[in-house]
């Protein structure tokens, strides 16, 4: 009736150098795949609210004079043919609730710019560049979900411009440059098809 106990695996403190390393490799295989590394927090046959899965926290190193360490998810490389996949997904949710949240944010800052966010694909040589998929799952009951993007405001009191949002098509060097579609999908049998609203703000 209690606990189990802890494993704690660490390095010593450096007073003149570099923190020590902790590695953990698998061996390569000649044939067929490589071999996995599974890191797994615990579960829980509690009930009721108070009964939440094990945290995994993954958290690089703080920087006191300089920059704070990276955190580097990759997928290997196929020296032959497709490289492998990142996959970061919550599973689905239970008979009496919601599926977990994804939150991709930078930190905020105290004097100067925050962090910017990248999503991109990498760029093809003899092929199509990579297409991004942003897409909103289905609601068997009431709406389907939002697609909200929203520029940063400017606080300043004095001067200061909210963020731009701009929406471009790729060029084409050496024929046509790409096109932009906005439409709203066609209606159902009981319905009206959606609205097209474009305005500018109010002042004062």
């Amino acid at each position: 009736k209690g606990n189990s106990g802890s494993i704690s695996v660490g390095t010593g403190t450096a007073a003149k150098g570099n923190g020590g390393l902790i590695s953990i490799t698998v061996g390569s295989g000649a044939k067929n795949s490589g071999g996995s590394v599974t890191i797994m927090s615990g579960t829980t046959t509690q009930t009721g609210t108070a009964g939440k899965g094990g945290l995994l926290h993954l958290t690089a190193g703080a920087g006191k004079g300089a920059t704070g360490g990276k955190v580097e998810l990759i997928a290997g490389s196929g020296q032959a043919t497709t490289s492998g996949s990142v996959t970061i997904k919550t599973v689905n949710a239970g008979t009496a609730g919601v599926s977990g949240e994804l939150v991709f944010s930078s930190g905020t800052t105290t004097k100067g710019d925050s962090g910017a966010v990248y999503i991109g694909t990498g760029s093809a040589v003899k092929g199509h560049g990579g297409a991004i998929h942003l897409s909103v799952g289905t609601g068997t009951a009431n709406k389907g979900g939002n697609v909200v993007v929203t520029a940063g405001g400017a606080e300043a009191t004095a001067s200061g411009t909210g963020g731009d949002v701009s929406i471009k098509s790729g060029k084409g060097t050496a024929s046509t440059s790409g096109s932009i579609t906005i439409e709203t999908v066609n209606a159902g049998t009981n319905g009206i098809s959606g609205l097209l609203t474009f305005s500018s703000g109010t002042t004062t």
